[in-house]
Parts: C-alpha cells; sequence; structure tokens
C-alpha cells in the first residue's frame, strides 16, 4: 500500500453554505418527516446521526428543550460521537411548533423513535434520505451541492453572521475540544444559547412573519 497514491488527494473541497433564500427553497421542496430533519440540521446544528436516532422522550415542549443523547448511523443505534456531543438543548416557541407539526401525524413507533422507517419501523439510513430526497435539490437550490452536513456548515456560519461569540458558538456546535463545563455555567449559557437561537431563527426569516407565513401564503 506505500506505493499506491491518491490523485489529488490535497485537494479541498469547499463548504458548501445556504444563505436564509435557500434554505427557504430547501423547505418549500420538502416534506415531512424530511423537512423537520433538515429544519433540525440546518437551525439547531445537529449531526444527520443524532437527527435520526431522536426519540419522543428527548422532547420536552414544557421544558422547551431536546436532549441529545444517541446517535443512529445504517440503522445502528450507539452513542453520541463524543461527550461534548451529548447535550439539552433550548428551544424556542418558533422551532418548538416545528416538532409539534410533525408530532400531530408522525406514525407511531414502539420504540419511541421520532423518525421511524416505515418500512423497518427502526431509524432511517442517512444516505438513502440523501440520494433520493436533498442530493436531487441541489440545482433548484442552485448550490453544487446538497448534503446534510452543509446544514451543519450553514448552521455554523449563521452563527457567525448573528454575531454569536465564539464561546457560544463551540457549545452550541458541540465539538469535542470544548472545556468549558455545564456544572460552573450551565443556566448563563442555557440562556445565551438560546438567545443566539432565536437570532439564528430571526435571519433564517423563520416566524410568524417568516418564511411559515410565506409559505401558507403559497
Amino acid at each position: 500500500m506505500s506505493l499506491v497514491r491518491v490523485k489529488g488527494r490535497n485537494r479541498v473541497i469547499e463548504k458548501v453554505v445556504l444563505t436564509p433564500e435557500q434554505m427557504a427553497t430547501v423547505r418549500q421542496n420538502l416534506e415531512d418527516p424530511i423537512l423537520l430533519m433538515s429544519e433540525l440540521a440546518c437551525y439547531l446544528g445537529l449531526r444527520i446521526c443524532e437527527v435520526l436516532a431522536l426519540m419522543w422522550e428527548d422532547f420536552d415542549p414544557k421544558a422547551k428543550t431536546l436532549s441529545i443523547r444517541r446517535s443512529a448511523v445504517d440503522g445502528y443505534v450507539a452513542d453520541v460521537k463524543t461527550e461534548a456531543s451529548r447535550d439539552v438543548i433550548p428551544l424556542s416557541g418558533e422551532f418548538i411548533s416545528f416538532i409539534l407539526r410533525w408530532q400531530r401525524i408522525a406514525p407511531c413507533s414502539v420504540e419511541g423513535w421520532i423518525f421511524p422507517s416505515i418500512v423497518t419501523g427502526r431509524p432511517y439510513h442517512a444516505g438513502i434520505l440523501l440520494r433520493r430526497y436533498l442530493a436531487p435539490l441541489a440545482p433548484k437550490v442552485g448550490v453544487p451541492r446538497l448534503g446534510w452536513h452543509t446544514f451543519r456548515h450553514t448552521f455554523r456560519s449563521w452563527l457567525d453572521a448573528v454575531g454569536t461569540a465564539v464561546g457560544v458558538q463551540q457549545k452550541m456546535m458541540r465539538h469535542a475540544d470544548v472545556a468549558t463545563t455545564m456544572n460552573v455555567y450551565g443556566k448563563g449559557m442555557m440562556d445565551s444559547k438560546l438567545t443566539a437561537h432565536t437570532k439564528l431563527l430571526e435571519y433564517a426569516g423563520v416566524g410568524v412573519c417568516g418564511v411559515e407565513a410565506n409559505k401558507e401564503s403559497t
């Protein structure tokens, strides 16, 4: 194998970041559950493996939180990627309405999955959903490619756009190198994260006067 050379191995693929208008196009061309999966990935920065592994017990509309506790890759459910990935995410009222929208029509899952496959009753395979729903949308959105991680890159870019402090960004992205502990700064960090998320939704045009209203009028 030491003789093998990979052509273009130093090539860097440019990250695709969506504008709020492009994300609106994505939403207008998707239906639940793929729509909600995309919203969770773009507006909360969740990895698709975390989205697919969500259970209804993770969603607390009264406390306005969503807990990230596990991941699902190719139907196999395991622990989260790193301990830093495990988190309780505060939700704004606008985003809670997205989840409740799906909860009203979601298929029953004996195990309690938010997104059970209608075939297996277990978490979907991300690759299948990507090829079937996201990849074909790229030309209409106006980007060279559209994947699940595009939403996470977009989330980080939008946090920059609304002036979110770097420390809060790291917590919201749930990167493994975060040193801050919730035992010391828990309440203050939750407030900062909720404020940043609300500003991000406003920037993205989500809310009563934003994308939701536009969709209803059309």
